[in-house]
Protein backbone atom coordinates (compact mmCIF):
# COMPACT_ATOMS: atom_id res chain seq x y z
CA UNK A 1 0.00 0.00 0.00
CA UNK A 2 1.11 3.83 -1.35
CA UNK A 3 0.75 5.57 2.15
CA UNK A 4 0.24 9.70 1.49
CA UNK A 5 2.96 10.25 3.84
CA UNK A 6 3.45 13.36 5.52
CA UNK A 7 6.60 15.44 5.28
CA UNK A 8 9.48 13.49 6.70
CA UNK A 9 7.30 10.13 7.31
CA UNK A 10 8.44 7.31 6.85
CA UNK A 11 7.61 3.58 6.95
CA UNK A 12 9.91 1.79 9.69
CA UNK A 13 8.08 -1.85 10.02
CA UNK A 14 5.18 -3.58 7.98
CA UNK A 15 3.50 -7.00 9.50
CA UNK A 16 1.16 -9.16 7.26
CA UNK A 17 -1.40 -8.77 9.48
CA UNK A 18 -1.46 -5.00 8.44
CA UNK A 19 0.16 -3.35 11.17
CA UNK A 20 2.77 -0.82 9.93
CA UNK A 21 4.54 1.47 12.06
CA UNK A 22 5.96 5.35 10.92
CA UNK A 23 8.49 7.00 12.24
CA UNK A 24 6.76 10.56 13.05
CA UNK A 25 9.54 14.11 12.98
CA UNK A 26 9.01 16.27 15.83
CA UNK A 27 6.69 19.37 14.53
CA UNK A 28 4.32 16.77 12.69
CA UNK A 29 0.34 15.96 14.60
CA UNK A 30 -0.34 12.28 14.60
CA UNK A 31 -3.93 13.42 13.04
CA UNK A 32 -5.45 16.80 11.74
CA UNK A 33 -7.68 18.26 14.60
CA UNK A 34 -10.70 18.35 12.01
CA UNK A 35 -11.68 15.99 8.92
CA UNK A 36 -9.77 17.96 6.33
CA UNK A 37 -6.38 16.69 5.51
CA UNK A 38 -3.60 18.89 6.76
CA UNK A 39 0.19 18.87 5.06
CA UNK A 40 1.37 19.10 9.02
CA UNK A 41 -0.04 15.59 9.68
CA UNK A 42 1.30 12.03 9.54
CA UNK A 43 -0.74 11.36 6.63
CA UNK A 44 -1.62 14.00 3.52
CA UNK A 45 -5.15 13.02 3.59
CA UNK A 46 -8.55 13.37 4.85
CA UNK A 47 -9.09 11.97 8.60
CA UNK A 48 -11.99 10.52 10.07
CA UNK A 49 -12.67 11.80 13.76
CA UNK A 50 -14.98 9.26 15.14
CA UNK A 51 -13.55 5.83 13.48
CA UNK A 52 -9.68 7.53 14.25
CA UNK A 53 -8.98 6.42 10.82
CA UNK A 54 -7.25 8.44 7.63
CA UNK A 55 -8.58 7.60 4.48
CA UNK A 56 -8.35 8.06 0.62
CA UNK A 57 -9.02 7.01 -2.60
CA UNK A 58 -8.31 3.26 -2.09
CA UNK A 59 -6.80 2.96 1.17
CA UNK A 60 -7.43 3.59 4.66
CA UNK A 61 -5.22 3.62 7.53
CA UNK A 62 -6.49 3.35 11.53
CA UNK A 63 -4.24 5.12 13.70
CA UNK A 64 -3.71 3.18 17.05
CA UNK A 65 -2.57 5.17 19.49
CA UNK A 66 -0.90 9.20 19.59
CA UNK A 67 2.12 10.93 20.41
CA UNK A 68 2.03 14.92 20.98
CA UNK A 69 2.93 17.03 17.95
CA UNK A 70 6.35 17.58 19.39
CA UNK A 71 7.27 14.54 20.33
CA UNK A 72 9.48 12.46 17.66
CA UNK A 73 9.53 9.01 16.96
CA UNK A 74 7.36 5.43 16.66
CA UNK A 75 3.66 5.27 15.91
CA UNK A 76 1.36 2.61 14.59
CA UNK A 77 -1.53 2.28 12.79
CA UNK A 78 -3.10 -0.75 10.95
CA UNK A 79 -4.89 -1.18 7.53
CA UNK A 80 -7.66 -3.68 9.58
CA UNK A 81 -10.51 -2.33 11.40
CA UNK A 82 -10.96 -5.40 13.57
CA UNK A 83 -6.83 -5.62 14.30
CA UNK A 84 -7.01 -1.97 15.19
CA UNK A 85 -10.30 -2.40 18.00
CA UNK A 86 -7.66 -5.53 19.13
CA UNK A 87 -4.25 -3.41 19.54
CA UNK A 88 -6.13 -0.47 20.87
CA UNK A 89 -7.83 -2.51 23.53
CA UNK A 90 -3.87 -3.46 24.68
CA UNK A 91 -3.14 -0.12 24.76
CA UNK A 92 -5.94 0.46 27.02
CA UNK A 93 -4.58 -2.34 29.31
CA UNK A 94 -1.39 -1.48 28.92
CA UNK A 95 -0.10 -4.47 27.26
CA UNK A 96 1.77 -2.80 24.87
CA UNK A 97 5.59 -1.55 25.81
CA UNK A 98 7.30 1.49 24.79
CA UNK A 99 9.97 2.46 25.31
CA UNK A 100 11.31 6.25 25.21
CA UNK A 101 14.01 8.45 25.56
CA UNK A 102 14.51 12.00 27.06
CA UNK A 103 16.87 14.83 27.76
CA UNK A 104 16.01 16.49 31.15
CA UNK A 105 17.90 19.24 32.87
CA UNK A 106 19.51 17.75 35.86
CA UNK A 107 19.86 14.35 36.69
CA UNK A 108 17.69 12.12 39.18
CA UNK A 109 18.57 11.25 42.62
CA UNK A 110 19.14 7.59 41.20
CA UNK A 111 19.93 5.42 38.49
CA UNK A 112 16.55 3.81 38.31
CA UNK A 113 13.41 4.23 40.20
CA UNK A 114 9.65 3.80 39.76
CA UNK A 115 7.94 6.52 39.37
CA UNK A 116 3.80 6.64 40.44
CA UNK A 117 2.15 9.58 40.29
CA UNK A 118 -1.61 10.99 40.31
CA UNK A 119 -2.46 12.83 36.70
CA UNK A 120 -5.78 14.51 36.17
CA UNK A 121 -6.46 16.51 33.45
CA UNK A 122 -7.02 20.20 33.00
CA UNK A 123 -8.02 21.30 29.76
CA UNK A 124 -5.74 20.00 27.24
CA UNK A 125 -2.90 19.43 29.88
CA UNK A 126 -2.70 17.25 32.70
CA UNK A 127 -1.80 18.40 36.24
CA UNK A 128 0.00 16.44 39.16
CA UNK A 129 -2.19 15.60 42.52
CA UNK A 130 -2.75 14.09 45.11
CA UNK A 131 -4.30 10.69 45.52
CA UNK A 132 -3.81 7.12 44.66
CA UNK A 133 -1.09 6.41 41.57
CA UNK A 134 -2.72 5.81 38.18
CA UNK A 135 0.57 7.33 36.25
CA UNK A 136 3.55 4.92 36.61
CA UNK A 137 6.80 4.89 34.72
CA UNK A 138 9.85 3.04 34.92
CA UNK A 139 13.10 5.40 34.38
CA UNK A 140 16.77 4.59 33.92
CA UNK A 141 19.28 7.50 33.92
CA UNK A 142 21.89 6.66 30.89
CA UNK A 143 23.92 8.91 30.86
CA UNK A 144 24.57 12.58 32.23
CA UNK A 145 26.50 15.57 30.47
CA UNK A 146 27.98 18.88 32.11
CA UNK A 147 27.80 21.79 29.31
CA UNK A 148 27.89 25.46 29.84
CA UNK A 149 25.17 26.18 31.31
CA UNK A 150 24.50 22.96 33.58
CA UNK A 151 24.14 19.29 33.93
CA UNK A 152 21.82 17.73 31.22
CA UNK A 153 20.73 14.01 31.69
CA UNK A 154 19.43 11.10 28.85
CA UNK A 155 16.92 8.91 30.48
CA UNK A 156 15.51 5.95 28.90
CA UNK A 157 11.96 6.20 30.52
CA UNK A 158 8.95 3.10 29.69
CA UNK A 159 5.39 4.44 30.51
CA UNK A 160 3.51 1.85 32.00
CA UNK A 161 0.42 3.58 31.56
CA UNK A 162 -0.81 6.33 29.03
CA UNK A 163 -1.95 9.31 30.78
CA UNK A 164 -2.23 12.63 28.63
CA UNK A 165 1.74 14.07 28.64
CA UNK A 166 2.65 11.72 31.34
CA UNK A 167 6.08 11.64 30.89
CA UNK A 168 6.23 15.32 30.89
CA UNK A 169 4.65 15.71 33.69
CA UNK A 170 6.67 13.44 35.46
CA UNK A 171 9.50 14.80 34.67
CA UNK A 172 8.69 18.70 35.70
CA UNK A 173 7.34 16.81 39.19
CA UNK A 174 10.79 15.77 40.02
CA UNK A 175 12.38 19.24 39.04
CA UNK A 176 14.10 17.45 36.45
CA UNK A 177 11.87 18.90 32.79
CA UNK A 178 12.76 17.84 29.33
CA UNK A 179 14.44 20.27 27.79
CA UNK A 180 12.28 22.05 25.03
CA UNK A 181 9.20 21.43 26.89
CA UNK A 182 6.51 25.00 26.13
CA UNK A 183 3.92 23.91 28.43
CA UNK A 184 5.51 21.60 31.77
CA UNK A 185 8.62 22.91 31.25
CA UNK A 186 11.66 25.57 32.43
CA UNK A 187 11.24 28.53 29.72
CA UNK A 188 14.38 30.53 30.01
CA UNK A 189 16.42 26.85 30.75
CA UNK A 190 14.83 26.26 27.04
CA UNK A 191 15.83 29.39 25.60
CA UNK A 192 19.19 29.30 27.09
CA UNK A 193 19.84 25.43 26.00
CA UNK A 194 18.80 26.64 22.44
CA UNK A 195 21.38 29.51 22.31
CA UNK A 196 24.08 26.75 23.53
CA UNK A 197 23.36 24.49 21.14
CA UNK A 198 20.96 25.75 18.30
CA UNK A 199 18.50 22.80 18.97
CA UNK A 200 15.30 24.15 19.50
CA UNK A 201 12.77 21.12 19.97
CA UNK A 202 11.10 19.23 22.79
CA UNK A 203 14.08 16.17 23.65
CA UNK A 204 11.04 13.82 23.84
CA UNK A 205 11.55 10.58 21.27
CA UNK A 206 9.37 7.11 21.22
CA UNK A 207 12.35 4.88 20.61
CA UNK A 208 10.79 1.32 20.68
CA UNK A 209 7.09 -0.32 20.56
CA UNK A 210 6.54 -4.11 21.07
CA UNK A 211 3.22 -5.41 20.43
CA UNK A 212 2.35 -9.10 21.75
CA UNK A 213 -1.04 -10.47 21.59
CA UNK A 214 -3.62 -12.80 20.77
CA UNK A 215 -4.34 -11.98 17.28
CA UNK A 216 -7.19 -14.83 15.80
CA UNK A 217 -5.67 -17.41 17.58
CA UNK A 218 -2.14 -17.12 16.92
CA UNK A 219 0.36 -14.66 19.00
CA UNK A 220 1.30 -11.72 17.21
CA UNK A 221 4.16 -10.27 18.33
CA UNK A 222 5.44 -7.16 16.12
CA UNK A 223 8.46 -4.53 17.35
CA UNK A 224 9.24 -1.39 15.74
CA UNK A 225 11.77 1.15 16.36
CA UNK A 226 13.16 4.57 15.56
CA UNK A 227 16.71 5.54 15.49
CA UNK A 228 17.60 8.41 18.10
CA UNK A 229 17.75 11.79 16.73
CA UNK A 230 21.56 12.97 16.36
CA UNK A 231 20.99 16.14 18.29
CA UNK A 232 19.90 13.85 21.50
CA UNK A 233 23.67 12.78 21.81
CA UNK A 234 26.17 15.20 22.95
Amino acid sequence: MNLPLGQSVSVLQTHETGLIALHKPDGIMSHPNDTRANPKALLTCAYDLEHERYYWHGGEFFLLHRLDSPTSGVILGCTDFALARAVKAAFVNNQIQKTYRALVFGSPPSKKETWQDRLEKSGANSIHVRGQANAVTEMRLLQTTRLEDGIFSQLELKPKTGKTHQLRVQCATRGIPIIGDATYGEFAWNRAFARLTKQKRLFLHALEVFVNLEWKGQRLEFYASSPLPAEFTF
